[in-house]
């Protein structure tokens, strides 16, 4: 039985909206596929509500099945959808795992996307769109890196698009010196994320135990992360070994002592990379197939 589930977002017509296109999209495009050509495994990454005749069709390709739901379930309870159809449930968020809605396991990343430069010509980059109240942490610590000395000192970026109500952070951001560099396409950002000496990743307010999905990218850039301090990411990574983390009140001395030591910075950027490349895409299919193995051995007969 699914665990009871808090439903959707703020703006609750938005999922009911995107489980009606989902499934439209299955009919017309996805099933008639499958049914020509049947797959020996189905993997369904960040499942909507799937409607009755999508699941008899589904149902009757005798295929096993895997949901990996990408999103805290507080935002989309309609994950549970295809749950009880399942051979292995994945969750995004921590909290989810503990409440019995599938195993936890945050999305890895693009090995190919996300990978080492020689060159850094950023000195800190802060990373992540500020976004109205799921992002409250993430802006409390923009704006005291932007009061602070060292957008003037130091070549300082921002990558990351701003509703109106906060244009003038972003204005300010600028007038102190550093450059905001705005929304980019994934493969710009993995550049310019390569080319930095360090990369501040505040995760969202939203869920309880969620991974940033730059979490793993950032190290797998050979680039040193800077994050909150949530003692479940320990979990991932190792803190002060393999990342740094940071309280709102210490994050611009850290920032300032990573600058300052050099070897320091680099041995953590090192450790981070290594433990990173445990967090790819290609290992996540590994961990999937490792678990479909353990139900279902006859699968790989």
């Amino acid at each position: 039985m699914a665990p009871r589930l808090g439903g959707g977002t703020p703006q609750g017509w938005r999922p009911r909206l995107e489980a009606r296109w989902y499934n439209q999209f299955l009919r017309a495009e996805i099933l008639p596929c499958l049914v020509r050509q049947p797959p020996d495994l189905l993997v369904f990454i960040r499942p909507y509500q799937i409607e009755t005749d999508v699941r008899a069709c589904l149902g009757r390709l005798g295929r096993p099945l895997v949901t990996w739901a990408t999103d805290s379930l507080c935002r989309y309870g309609s994950y549970a959808g295809i749950w009880d159809a399942a051979t292995c449930n994945y969750v995004f968020d921590g909290a989810d795992a503990q409440s019995g809605a599938g195993q936890w396991l945050p999305p890895g990343f693009n090995d190919e996307l996300f990978r080492p430069s020689d060159q850094k010509d950023w000195d800190v980059l802060f990373v992540g769109r500020i976004f109205y109240r799921l992002y409250e942490r993430r802006l409390r610590t923009l704006q005291c890196l932007t009061e602070s000395g060292l957008p003037a000192a130091h070549r300082v970026g921002w990558a990351g698009s701003v509703v109106r109500q906060h244009r003038s952070l972003a204005q300010r951001f600028q007038d102190k010196g550093g450059v905001h560099l705005g929304d980019m396409p994934m493969d710009r950002l993995a550049q310019v994320i390569a080319r930095a000496r360090i990369v501040v990743n505040i995760h969202q307010d939203d869920g309880q135990r969620p991974v940033n999905p730059l979490f793993f990218a950032i190290p797998g850039c050979r680039t040193c992360l800077v994050t909150d301090r949530r003692d479940y990411l320990e979990n991932w990574l190792r803190p002060d070994a393999e990342f740094v983390p940071v309280e709102l009140e210490d994050c611009v001395a850290r920032l300032a002592d990573l600058l300052e030591d050099e070897p320091m910075r680099a041995r953590l950027a090192e450790a981070g990379y290594q433990a990173a490349l445990h967090h790819t895409w290609f290992e996540r299919v590994r961990t999937i197939l490792r678990d479909l193995h353990q139900v279902q051995p006859q699968f790989f007969a």
